[in-house]
């Protein structure tokens, strides 16, 4: 049995799916989408790659003024800063990829499963690093890229997407990931990388008829080793009177975090059309903290923002 696919193709447009015609020889390459045809309902992908990223170099000291010195004159004290790493060594690693898809009436599903092998990543680590300044030289933490080791991520993906007809319709996927790595704190060893949740979710309604378009998107993930510029792990003073003694590494985790989008536009014909969408409607924050979760370190309120666009085709 035939089933017309050009109006499910085109509200799907733009959806991350490979397809491959049935029983062809040279399957194209991945990322590239031929033409759907009608009697081909299934597919079973496979694919391997390798990744190697390099980061730049750069140096950047903050200062604050600190007490005035005799006479008046302004001195300044070294607060923190951020620098390069000229030993890093580039992210690289070898993944596997396997996806199963099925198109049904008015829909698709997909089911997939990854393994990454990770021979190096990059982490961000806070190092005590002293500065010249106008006191003779202080000692704070400097925000430093380093090389994180060996790990692993591995999990399973599963999605899809429904059009219920008029216009609406629904897209889906939840993501289980495992990832483990050489990198330890004093807490605990082989912590995940950074970055890397355990269960993310994202969900999409939408609807596009008679040239008007809205479109409201919630992603949420679970907490995770933090990969921003705070760092993922942080030096902690100890009790020991020794000014020696190494100090506790505390890991810096990224608490859960949902947030809401939404879009509405208007096309006016096929060449003009406008759109007012918002970031973050319910205004939710971020905050990482310190091994624990009673321990807060960092808070980060972007708030609610909202942007307007027109577009033109020639």
């Amino acid at each position: 049995m035939k089933r017309d696919l050009t109006d499910l193709k085109a509200r799907f447009e733009g959806f991350a799916a490979r397809f491959t015609e049935k029983a062809s020889p040279n399957p194209p390459r991945p990322g590239v989408a031929p033409a759907l045809k009608e009697d081909y309902w299934r597919s079973v992908q496979e694919l391997f790659t390798r990744d190697v990223t390099q980061l730049g170099l750069g140096n950047s000291y903050n200062f604050t003024r600190g007490a005035d010195a005799p006479g008046g004159v302004a001195r300044f004290q070294f607060a923190n800063g951020a620098a390069g790493n000229p030993n890093l060594d580039p992210f690289r690693a070898s993944q596997f990829n396997m996806s199963w898809e099925d198109y049904i009436t008015s829909g698709i599903l997909s089911v997939g499963f990854f393994y990454k092998q990770v021979d190096n990543f990059v982490s961000i680590a806070n190092i005590p690093t002293f500065v010249p300044d106008d006191f003779g030289g202080t000692t704070n933490n400097v925000t430093t890229p380093v090389n994180g080791g060996k790990g692993k991520i591995y999990g399973a993906e599963i999605g899809g997407q429904y059009s219920f007809g008029g216009g609406f319709g629904i897209a889906a996927n939840y993501t289980r990931s495992t990832s483990e790595s050489d990198q330890d704190t004093s807490f605990a060893t082989d912590i995940p990388i950074p970055g890397v949740s355990k269960d993310s979710l994202n969900f999409t309604a939408f609807f596009e008829r008679f040239g008007f378009s809205a479109r409201a998107s919630y992603s949420w993930r679970s907490k995770a080793v933090n990969s921003s510029l705070v760092g993922s792990t942080f030096p902690v003073p100890t009790s020991n009177p020794d000014p020696k003694a190494a100090p506790q590494i505390y890991g810096v985790y990224a608490a859960s975090y949902g947030q809401l989008d939404g879009q509405i536009g208007y096309d006016f014909g096929d060449r003009f059309g406008v759109a007012l969408s918002v970031v973050n409607l319910t205004n939710e924050k971020q905050h990482t903290y310190l091994q624990f979760p009673n321990l807060p370190f960092t808070y980060d309120d972007t708030g609610r923002r909202l942007f307007f666009g027109f577009k033109a085709k020639m």
